[in-house]
């Protein structure tokens, strides 16, 4: 088997790939003690633009709770990403939040 050219053999990329195997270690339920003690669950939430502060802080606390009581991490391990969108950046079979508020709003008009 020919050699990997250089930049592929690179100590960062080593680096990376050993840290994903003990990350793939850990996530499948590896008994070692230091890894248990590592696990730090990654939820993303993907809401439409328009929730309060209040009530993004609201489900993050709820979020964090239940993730805790279920696996049985600590509350400070828990990470959760909301990520809002505008209603042109989300679709359902090609036809965006946006377009469809439009094509309701038309048909409330015409009945």
């Amino acid at each position: 088997m020919a050699a990997l050219p250089r930049p592929f053999r690179s100590n960062r990329a080593t680096a990376s790939w050993r840290a994903s195997r003990s990350w793939a270690a850990c996530r499948c339920g590896s008994s070692n003690k230091k890894q248990e003690e590592t696990r730090m669950p990654i939820i993303e939430m993907h809401l439409m633009q328009g929730r309060s502060i209040e009530q993004k802080r609201a489900v993050a606390e709820a979020v964090a709770e239940a993730v805790t009581r279920t696996l049985g991490v600590g509350p400070e391990q828990v990470r959760l990403l909301i990520t809002e969108h505008s209603c042109e950046e989300f679709s359902v079979g090609g036809v965006t939040a946006g377009r469809r508020q439009e094509l309701a709003a038309n048909a409330a008009e015409k009945s």
